[in-house]
Protein backbone atom coordinates (compact mmCIF):
# COMPACT_ATOMS: atom_id res chain seq x y z
CA UNK A 1 0.00 0.00 0.00
CA UNK A 2 2.56 2.49 0.55
CA UNK A 3 4.52 1.49 -2.31
CA UNK A 4 1.48 2.25 -4.36
CA UNK A 5 0.46 5.60 -2.95
CA UNK A 6 3.66 6.71 -3.57
CA UNK A 7 4.27 6.01 -6.61
CA UNK A 8 0.93 7.41 -7.23
CA UNK A 9 2.06 10.60 -5.56
CA UNK A 10 5.32 10.71 -7.64
CA UNK A 11 3.66 10.45 -10.59
CA UNK A 12 1.43 13.68 -9.72
CA UNK A 13 5.60 15.53 -9.87
CA UNK A 14 6.15 14.03 -13.08
CA UNK A 15 8.15 10.98 -12.05
CA UNK A 16 7.20 7.68 -13.37
CA UNK A 17 8.83 4.69 -11.41
CA UNK A 18 9.07 1.15 -12.07
CA UNK A 19 10.20 -2.20 -9.99
CA UNK A 20 12.92 -3.90 -11.63
CA UNK A 21 13.19 -6.19 -8.56
CA UNK A 22 10.96 -7.16 -5.73
CA UNK A 23 10.40 -10.20 -3.67
CA UNK A 24 12.89 -13.22 -4.60
CA UNK A 25 12.79 -16.67 -3.79
CA UNK A 26 15.80 -18.31 -2.47
CA UNK A 27 16.61 -20.33 -5.57
CA UNK A 28 16.70 -16.80 -7.64
CA UNK A 29 18.93 -15.69 -4.94
CA UNK A 30 21.20 -18.45 -5.09
CA UNK A 31 21.19 -17.91 -9.21
CA UNK A 32 21.93 -14.12 -9.00
CA UNK A 33 24.54 -14.72 -6.11
CA UNK A 34 26.07 -17.43 -8.17
CA UNK A 35 26.37 -15.08 -11.30
CA UNK A 36 27.87 -12.06 -9.48
CA UNK A 37 30.10 -13.98 -7.91
CA UNK A 38 31.12 -15.76 -11.25
CA UNK A 39 31.13 -12.39 -13.10
CA UNK A 40 32.32 -10.29 -10.43
CA UNK A 41 34.39 -12.28 -7.62
CA UNK A 42 34.63 -11.72 -4.16
CA UNK A 43 33.73 -7.89 -4.58
CA UNK A 44 30.52 -9.23 -6.02
CA UNK A 45 29.72 -9.64 -1.74
CA UNK A 46 29.75 -5.72 -1.97
CA UNK A 47 26.46 -5.67 -3.85
CA UNK A 48 24.96 -9.33 -3.84
CA UNK A 49 23.50 -10.51 -0.44
CA UNK A 50 24.13 -14.75 0.43
CA UNK A 51 20.68 -16.33 -0.09
CA UNK A 52 19.17 -15.99 3.05
CA UNK A 53 20.63 -12.62 3.93
CA UNK A 54 18.99 -10.46 1.06
CA UNK A 55 16.19 -7.64 1.82
CA UNK A 56 14.79 -8.87 -1.09
CA UNK A 57 13.80 -12.06 0.68
CA UNK A 58 11.83 -10.42 3.05
CA UNK A 59 9.69 -9.07 0.87
CA UNK A 60 10.08 -5.69 1.66
CA UNK A 61 12.79 -4.20 -0.45
CA UNK A 62 12.19 -3.21 -4.28
CA UNK A 63 15.07 -2.11 -6.87
CA UNK A 64 13.49 1.29 -8.25
CA UNK A 65 14.08 2.42 -11.53
CA UNK A 66 12.40 5.63 -13.37
CA UNK A 67 12.18 7.31 -17.13
CA UNK A 68 14.13 10.19 -17.01
CA UNK A 69 17.44 7.26 -17.21
CA UNK A 70 15.05 4.76 -19.91
CA UNK A 71 14.35 2.66 -16.81
CA UNK A 72 17.94 1.56 -16.62
CA UNK A 73 18.23 -1.24 -14.16
CA UNK A 74 20.93 -1.19 -11.07
CA UNK A 75 22.40 2.26 -11.90
CA UNK A 76 24.29 4.79 -10.31
CA UNK A 77 22.70 6.88 -12.63
CA UNK A 78 19.01 6.60 -11.00
CA UNK A 79 21.12 8.59 -7.50
CA UNK A 80 20.62 12.19 -9.34
CA UNK A 81 18.02 11.04 -11.92
CA UNK A 82 14.34 12.59 -11.39
CA UNK A 83 13.07 10.18 -9.53
CA UNK A 84 16.21 9.30 -7.30
CA UNK A 85 15.97 12.58 -6.35
CA UNK A 86 12.14 12.36 -5.72
CA UNK A 87 12.77 9.39 -3.24
CA UNK A 88 15.67 11.40 -1.32
CA UNK A 89 13.27 14.25 -0.43
CA UNK A 90 10.19 12.16 0.28
CA UNK A 91 10.08 8.34 0.25
CA UNK A 92 10.44 9.04 4.07
CA UNK A 93 6.90 9.74 4.08
CA UNK A 94 5.78 6.38 3.35
CA UNK A 95 7.92 4.59 5.25
CA UNK A 96 10.85 3.82 2.61
CA UNK A 97 14.67 4.06 3.57
CA UNK A 98 17.45 3.39 1.13
CA UNK A 99 19.07 0.48 2.91
CA UNK A 100 22.79 1.14 1.40
CA UNK A 101 23.81 4.70 1.37
CA UNK A 102 27.20 6.35 0.34
CA UNK A 103 29.62 5.93 3.01
CA UNK A 104 27.50 3.36 5.18
CA UNK A 105 29.52 0.34 4.15
CA UNK A 106 30.71 0.03 7.56
CA UNK A 107 27.24 -0.32 9.21
CA UNK A 108 25.40 -2.31 6.24
CA UNK A 109 28.30 -4.60 5.24
CA UNK A 110 27.33 -3.24 1.09
CA UNK A 111 28.32 -0.52 -1.12
CA UNK A 112 25.88 1.97 -2.24
CA UNK A 113 22.65 1.10 -3.44
CA UNK A 114 20.56 4.37 -4.53
CA UNK A 115 17.93 1.83 -6.30
CA UNK A 116 17.51 -0.54 -3.33
CA UNK A 117 15.09 1.07 -1.03
CA UNK A 118 13.20 -0.93 1.85
CA UNK A 119 9.99 -0.47 3.68
CA UNK A 120 10.39 0.26 7.28
CA UNK A 121 7.35 2.39 8.77
CA UNK A 122 6.68 6.19 8.59
CA UNK A 123 7.78 6.69 12.06
CA UNK A 124 11.19 4.27 11.68
CA UNK A 125 12.00 5.83 8.15
CA UNK A 126 11.44 9.20 9.47
CA UNK A 127 13.55 9.27 12.49
CA UNK A 128 16.34 7.74 9.91
CA UNK A 129 16.30 10.08 7.55
CA UNK A 130 16.39 12.74 10.86
CA UNK A 131 19.63 11.60 12.53
CA UNK A 132 21.20 9.76 9.16
CA UNK A 133 21.20 6.76 10.23
CA UNK A 134 20.45 2.69 8.40
CA UNK A 135 18.23 0.73 9.99
CA UNK A 136 21.21 -1.61 11.18
CA UNK A 137 22.07 1.24 13.73
CA UNK A 138 18.63 0.91 15.29
CA UNK A 139 18.80 -1.14 18.66
CA UNK A 140 15.52 -3.09 18.03
CA UNK A 141 15.90 -3.71 21.72
CA UNK A 142 15.61 -0.26 23.19
CA UNK A 143 13.12 0.58 25.82
CA UNK A 144 11.92 3.46 28.04
CA UNK A 145 14.79 4.18 29.81
CA UNK A 146 14.90 6.74 33.38
CA UNK A 147 17.08 9.38 32.47
CA UNK A 148 15.74 11.88 35.91
CA UNK A 149 13.50 12.03 38.34
CA UNK A 150 13.22 9.89 41.68
CA UNK A 151 11.37 7.09 42.17
CA UNK A 152 7.96 8.03 43.14
CA UNK A 153 5.26 10.91 42.62
CA UNK A 154 2.95 11.97 45.57
CA UNK A 155 -0.78 11.35 44.57
CA UNK A 156 -3.92 11.44 46.92
CA UNK A 157 -4.79 7.96 44.75
CA UNK A 158 -4.49 4.36 47.32
CA UNK A 159 -3.19 2.83 43.69
CA UNK A 160 -1.97 3.34 40.60
CA UNK A 161 0.03 2.37 37.99
CA UNK A 162 1.27 3.68 34.24
CA UNK A 163 2.42 0.95 31.72
CA UNK A 164 4.28 1.54 28.74
CA UNK A 165 2.92 -1.67 26.02
CA UNK A 166 4.84 -1.81 22.77
CA UNK A 167 3.66 -2.04 19.28
CA UNK A 168 4.61 -5.33 19.61
CA UNK A 169 3.37 -6.37 23.02
CA UNK A 170 5.78 -5.97 25.29
CA UNK A 171 5.04 -4.22 28.11
CA UNK A 172 7.12 -1.89 31.06
CA UNK A 173 5.33 -0.81 34.14
CA UNK A 174 7.00 2.97 34.38
CA UNK A 175 5.59 3.17 38.41
CA UNK A 176 2.99 1.83 40.31
CA UNK A 177 1.76 1.68 43.64
CA UNK A 178 -0.39 -1.34 45.18
CA UNK A 179 -0.58 -2.34 42.28
CA UNK A 180 -2.34 -5.63 43.43
CA UNK A 181 -4.61 -3.76 46.02
CA UNK A 182 -8.25 -4.82 45.79
CA UNK A 183 -10.35 -1.79 45.51
CA UNK A 184 -13.96 -0.58 44.66
CA UNK A 185 -13.98 0.14 41.09
CA UNK A 186 -17.25 2.26 40.12
CA UNK A 187 -18.18 3.15 36.96
CA UNK A 188 -14.70 1.71 35.00
CA UNK A 189 -17.20 -1.54 35.51
CA UNK A 190 -18.97 0.11 32.42
CA UNK A 191 -15.81 -1.29 30.09
CA UNK A 192 -16.81 -4.93 31.24
CA UNK A 193 -20.46 -4.53 30.98
CA UNK A 194 -19.41 -2.72 27.14
CA UNK A 195 -17.71 -5.97 26.32
CA UNK A 196 -19.91 -8.43 27.12
CA UNK A 197 -22.42 -6.22 25.47
CA UNK A 198 -20.74 -6.83 22.22
CA UNK A 199 -20.24 -10.29 22.57
CA UNK A 200 -23.88 -10.88 23.19
CA UNK A 201 -25.91 -8.69 21.71
CA UNK A 202 -26.61 -7.14 17.55
CA UNK A 203 -26.20 -3.28 17.12
CA UNK A 204 -29.78 -3.12 16.11
CA UNK A 205 -31.02 -5.03 19.65
CA UNK A 206 -33.74 -3.24 21.28
CA UNK A 207 -32.47 -2.06 24.76
CA UNK A 208 -36.03 -1.47 26.85
CA UNK A 209 -35.79 0.99 30.14
CA UNK A 210 -37.71 -1.04 32.74
CA UNK A 211 -38.99 0.41 35.84
CA UNK A 212 -36.24 -1.87 38.01
CA UNK A 213 -33.44 -0.23 35.30
CA UNK A 214 -34.96 2.98 36.56
CA UNK A 215 -34.58 2.31 39.95
CA UNK A 216 -30.48 2.17 38.98
CA UNK A 217 -28.93 4.84 41.38
CA UNK A 218 -27.68 7.46 40.13
CA UNK A 219 -29.92 7.53 37.19
CA UNK A 220 -29.73 10.36 34.59
CA UNK A 221 -33.48 10.99 34.02
CA UNK A 222 -32.95 10.55 30.40
CA UNK A 223 -35.81 8.49 30.28
CA UNK A 224 -39.64 7.04 30.60
CA UNK A 225 -40.47 3.58 31.37
CA UNK A 226 -40.92 1.44 28.39
CA UNK A 227 -38.26 3.49 26.59
CA UNK A 228 -36.05 1.98 23.97
CA UNK A 229 -32.79 2.30 22.27
CA UNK A 230 -30.72 0.55 19.58
CA UNK A 231 -27.87 -1.46 21.41
CA UNK A 232 -25.20 0.90 19.49
CA UNK A 233 -26.64 3.88 20.77
CA UNK A 234 -27.32 2.25 24.38
CA UNK A 235 -23.49 1.62 24.52
CA UNK A 236 -22.41 4.99 23.87
CA UNK A 237 -25.07 6.55 25.85
CA UNK A 238 -23.38 4.59 28.43
CA UNK A 239 -20.19 4.95 28.30
CA UNK A 240 -20.28 8.88 27.62
CA UNK A 241 -22.41 9.39 30.12
CA UNK A 242 -21.50 7.39 32.35
CA UNK A 243 -25.48 6.27 32.59
CA UNK A 244 -26.29 3.55 35.42
CA UNK A 245 -29.89 2.47 34.21
CA UNK A 246 -28.51 1.88 30.39
CA UNK A 247 -26.18 -0.40 31.96
CA UNK A 248 -28.58 -2.58 33.95
CA UNK A 249 -30.90 -2.24 30.98
CA UNK A 250 -28.46 -3.45 28.68
CA UNK A 251 -28.14 -6.30 31.64
CA UNK A 252 -31.71 -6.75 31.47
CA UNK A 253 -31.76 -7.96 27.97
CA UNK A 254 -29.57 -10.84 28.32
CA UNK A 255 -31.10 -11.19 32.05
CA UNK A 256 -29.28 -9.50 34.80
CA UNK A 257 -27.90 -12.42 36.93
CA UNK A 258 -26.51 -14.28 33.30
CA UNK A 259 -24.70 -10.91 32.34
CA UNK A 260 -23.43 -10.41 35.61
CA UNK A 261 -22.19 -14.10 35.64
CA UNK A 262 -20.78 -13.39 32.02
CA UNK A 263 -18.51 -10.61 33.36
CA UNK A 264 -16.86 -12.94 36.00
CA UNK A 265 -16.49 -15.54 33.46
CA UNK A 266 -14.78 -13.23 31.08
CA UNK A 267 -12.96 -11.66 33.44
CA UNK A 268 -11.33 -15.20 34.75
CA UNK A 269 -10.93 -16.13 31.06
CA UNK A 270 -8.03 -12.66 30.65
CA UNK A 271 -6.63 -13.74 33.84
CA UNK A 272 -8.10 -10.98 35.95
CA UNK A 273 -7.39 -12.84 39.29
CA UNK A 274 -8.52 -9.74 42.08
CA UNK A 275 -11.22 -8.78 39.64
CA UNK A 276 -15.16 -9.30 40.99
CA UNK A 277 -18.59 -7.60 39.88
CA UNK A 278 -21.80 -7.79 41.51
CA UNK A 279 -23.85 -5.52 39.00
CA UNK A 280 -23.28 -4.25 35.62
CA UNK A 281 -23.13 -0.55 36.62
CA UNK A 282 -20.57 -0.32 39.22
CA UNK A 283 -22.88 1.69 42.06
CA UNK A 284 -22.16 1.17 45.41
CA UNK A 285 -24.25 -1.44 47.44
CA UNK A 286 -26.86 -1.11 49.53
CA UNK A 287 -25.50 0.09 53.18
CA UNK A 288 -24.62 -3.14 55.27
CA UNK A 289 -23.79 -4.50 51.76
CA UNK A 290 -20.31 -5.45 51.39
CA UNK A 291 -20.55 -7.27 48.20
CA UNK A 292 -19.47 -4.72 45.49
CA UNK A 293 -17.63 -4.15 42.31
CA UNK A 294 -13.61 -4.63 42.88
CA UNK A 295 -10.62 -4.93 41.26
CA UNK A 296 -6.77 -3.73 41.14
CA UNK A 297 -4.85 -1.31 38.96
CA UNK A 298 -3.08 -3.77 36.91
CA UNK A 299 -5.89 -5.98 36.38
CA UNK A 300 -8.03 -2.55 35.02
CA UNK A 301 -5.06 -2.11 33.18
CA UNK A 302 -5.02 -5.93 31.65
CA UNK A 303 -8.65 -5.55 30.92
CA UNK A 304 -8.00 -1.95 28.82
CA UNK A 305 -5.36 -3.33 27.13
CA UNK A 306 -7.25 -6.52 25.88
CA UNK A 307 -10.50 -4.22 24.70
CA UNK A 308 -7.72 -2.02 22.82
CA UNK A 309 -6.74 -4.78 20.98
CA UNK A 310 -10.27 -7.13 20.42
CA UNK A 311 -12.58 -3.64 20.83
CA UNK A 312 -11.10 -0.49 19.72
CA UNK A 313 -14.46 0.82 18.68
CA UNK A 314 -15.37 0.81 22.66
CA UNK A 315 -12.48 2.80 23.58
CA UNK A 316 -13.16 4.87 20.39
CA UNK A 317 -16.55 5.91 21.87
CA UNK A 318 -14.66 6.92 25.27
CA UNK A 319 -13.30 9.68 23.22
CA UNK A 320 -16.11 11.12 22.16
CA UNK A 321 -17.07 14.94 24.39
CA UNK A 322 -20.62 14.73 23.62
CA UNK A 323 -23.54 11.79 22.23
CA UNK A 324 -27.23 13.05 20.65
CA UNK A 325 -29.37 10.61 22.26
CA UNK A 326 -32.15 9.31 20.37
CA UNK A 327 -34.78 6.51 20.98
CA UNK A 328 -35.67 3.65 18.91
CA UNK A 329 -38.58 5.81 17.26
CA UNK A 330 -35.80 8.73 16.09
CA UNK A 331 -37.11 10.90 18.74
CA UNK A 332 -34.29 13.34 20.17
CA UNK A 333 -33.88 12.58 23.97
CA UNK A 334 -30.81 14.40 25.00
CA UNK A 335 -27.27 14.75 24.90
CA UNK A 336 -24.59 12.76 27.16
CA UNK A 337 -21.25 14.80 27.68
CA UNK A 338 -18.61 12.83 28.53
CA UNK A 339 -17.46 12.38 32.38
CA UNK A 340 -13.66 12.62 31.18
CA UNK A 341 -12.46 16.08 31.90
CA UNK A 342 -9.04 14.85 30.54
CA UNK A 343 -10.90 14.19 27.44
CA UNK A 344 -9.39 16.81 24.69
CA UNK A 345 -6.05 16.39 26.29
CA UNK A 346 -4.99 19.92 26.82
CA UNK A 347 -2.03 20.37 29.44
CA UNK A 348 -1.67 16.86 28.87
CA UNK A 349 2.28 15.78 27.87
CA UNK A 350 0.21 12.51 25.40
CA UNK A 351 -2.39 12.40 23.40
CA UNK A 352 -5.83 10.65 25.30
CA UNK A 353 -6.67 7.85 22.79
CA UNK A 354 -9.66 6.85 25.46
CA UNK A 355 -10.36 6.32 28.92
CA UNK A 356 -13.62 5.94 31.53
CA UNK A 357 -14.17 8.13 35.14
CA UNK A 358 -15.82 6.07 37.69
CA UNK A 359 -17.18 7.84 41.21
CA UNK A 360 -18.84 6.54 44.11
CA UNK A 361 -19.37 7.24 47.53
CA UNK A 362 -17.11 3.91 48.42
CA UNK A 363 -14.85 3.71 45.59
CA UNK A 364 -14.24 8.06 45.28
CA UNK A 365 -12.77 9.14 42.33
CA UNK A 366 -11.33 6.81 39.42
CA UNK A 367 -9.75 6.52 36.76
CA UNK A 368 -8.28 4.86 33.85
CA UNK A 369 -6.97 6.39 30.31
CA UNK A 370 -5.10 5.82 27.54
CA UNK A 371 -2.48 7.56 25.38
CA UNK A 372 -0.17 7.73 22.93
CA UNK A 373 3.78 7.78 23.92
CA UNK A 374 6.47 9.08 22.08
CA UNK A 375 7.62 7.43 19.03
CA UNK A 376 4.73 4.79 19.33
CA UNK A 377 2.85 2.07 21.54
CA UNK A 378 0.39 3.24 24.45
CA UNK A 379 0.55 3.95 27.70
CA UNK A 380 -1.77 3.01 29.96
CA UNK A 381 -2.80 4.54 33.65
CA UNK A 382 -5.29 3.74 36.03
CA UNK A 383 -5.77 5.33 39.66
CA UNK A 384 -8.31 3.84 42.19
CA UNK A 385 -9.61 5.59 45.68
CA UNK A 386 -8.56 8.85 44.74
CA UNK A 387 -9.52 11.94 46.10
CA UNK A 388 -9.24 14.05 42.78
CA UNK A 389 -8.77 11.79 39.71
CA UNK A 390 -7.75 14.24 36.90
CA UNK A 391 -4.93 15.53 38.91
CA UNK A 392 -3.70 12.38 39.84
CA UNK A 393 -3.59 11.33 36.39
CA UNK A 394 -2.23 14.70 35.03
CA UNK A 395 0.51 14.49 37.97
CA UNK A 396 1.43 10.95 36.76
CA UNK A 397 1.51 11.36 33.35
CA UNK A 398 3.43 14.47 33.81
CA UNK A 399 5.73 12.44 35.87
CA UNK A 400 6.70 10.21 32.87
CA UNK A 401 7.49 12.45 30.77
CA UNK A 402 9.81 13.75 32.83
CA UNK A 403 11.52 10.75 33.90
CA UNK A 404 12.05 9.05 30.91
CA UNK A 405 13.28 8.42 27.62
CA UNK A 406 11.43 7.08 24.99
CA UNK A 407 13.51 5.45 22.28
CA UNK A 408 12.17 5.40 19.08
CA UNK A 409 12.35 2.24 17.40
Amino acid sequence: TGLKKMFQDAEKDGVKFMVTSGYRRPEIQQYLYDLWLKLEGEKASDYIAKPGFSEHQLGTAVDLTDASIGYAGVSNKFAISKGGLWLWRNAQKYGFIMSFPKNKKKETGFGWEPWHWRFVGVETALRLKNEGKVFNELNLNEEPLVYKGDDKVTLSADAFVSIWVDSGGKEKILIEKNKNKQLPIASITKLMTAMIGRERLDDGDKIVFSDESLKTKGASGFYQSGESLFFKDAIVAMLIGSQNETASAIAEKIGTDEFVRNMNEKAAKLGLERTRFVNPSGVDPEIGDEEMNISTVYNIYQLVRFINEQYPDILEVTKRETFQIKNTGDVLIGEAINTNKLLSGSGLPFNVLGGKTGETARAKKNLVLMTDAPCGGKIISVVLDSGDNFTDMKKLLEYIDGSYSFACL
